[in-house]
């Protein structure tokens, strides 16, 4: 089955922003988790990781 095309914008706009980060874990070609982690600017000017 083919991607749904508003899923498929949505993950080209998250890779290409660099402070975004995706990963998928597979085990025996079959997808069994996925992660996805924000970097976003806080209080005075230091970063923070944001998982999902």
């Amino acid at each position: 089955m083919p991607p749904n095309e508003r899923c498929a914008s949505v993950f080209d706009a998250l890779s290409a922003d660099p402070n975004q980060y995706q990963l998928v874990a597979e085990r025996k070609d079959h997808v069994v988790g996925c992660l996805q982690i924000t970097i976003t600017l806080v209080r005075l000017g230091t970063w923070r990781g944001q998982n999902f």
